[in-house]
C-alpha cells in the first residue's frame, strides 16, 4: 500500500525545519480527527498549524525536576534553603525606641549602674 503523498509531503516539509516524523504523525493524525479529514486547512501556508502545534506541545512539556538525594530537595536553584529566606541578616530596630541606650557609654553606666 503507497502512503498518502499529502502525508508524505507534510513529513518532508516539516523534517526540513527539524521536526522528526514521530511527532508530526502524532499531530497530524489528531488535526485530521479535528477537522474532519479537511487537508486544505492542514496544508495551508506551508502546515504552519501542524508546525504550530507541535512546538506548543514542546514548549508545554515540564522537565521533571531531578532529585539527587533528601538534602537537595531543600534547596532551591539559587542555592537557599527554605529557612534562609526568612532569616534575617540583622536585627531590626525601630529609630525612635524608648528606654534602650544608642551608644556603647551609655550601655556601660547602665551596666555599672544596675551591677552594684
Amino acid at each position: 500500500m503507497t502512503p498518502n503523498p499529502r502525508v508524505v509531503q507534510a513529513f518532508h516539509t516539516l523534517k526540513e525545519i527539524g521536526i522528526s516524523e514521530e511527532k508530526v504523525e502524532l499531530v497530524l493524525k489528531k488535526l485530521l480527527k479535528l477537522y474532519d479529514k479537511n487537508w486544505e486547512l492542514i496544508e495551508s501556508k506551508n502546515y504552519r498549524v501542524l508546525a504550530d502545534i507541535i512546538f506548543e506541545e514542546e514548549d508545554n512539556k515540564m522537565p521533571e525536576p531531578k532529585k539527587s538525594n533528601a538534602h537537595d530537595e531543600d534547596i532551591d536553584e539559587k542555592g537557599f534553603t527554605p529557612d534562609e529566606f526568612f532569616r534575617p541578616l540583622k536585627r531590626a530596630r525601630l529609630k525612635n525606641q524608648k528606654g534602650l541606650a544608642t551608644n556603647r557609654s551609655c550601655n556601660t553606666k547602665f551596666v555599672e549602674k544596675n551591677r552594684g
